[in-house]
């Protein structure tokens, strides 16, 4: 998967790439997690409509993740440029 390349290029980072339903993921994600002492950036493709509602009400209640409203293509352009 192309999108490993943050992996290497922040090895101290703790990223994570997850390959399932993106409601489920995120949810749980929102749940499991300490948010305050933890961040977290979700791009949100504009053009997908499959994000439930439950899931950006999951994605509120951190206060601690960033949106970024942007397609999958402009993402990955960012990171080969």
């Amino acid at each position: 998967m192309r999108w490993n390349i943050w992996k290497s290029e922040f090895p101290n980072r703790a990223i994570e790439i997850l390959n399932e339903d993106a409601n489920a993921a995120v949810q749980r994600t929102c749940r499991d997690t300490d948010w305050r002492s933890n961040r977290a950036v979700l791009f949100l493709d504009p053009y997908g409509m499959q994000v439930s509602w439950e899931t950006l009400v999951a994605v509120a209640a951190t206060k601690a993740i960033d949106v970024c409203g942007c397609s999958t293509r402009q993402v990955w352009a960012s990171i080969v440029s």
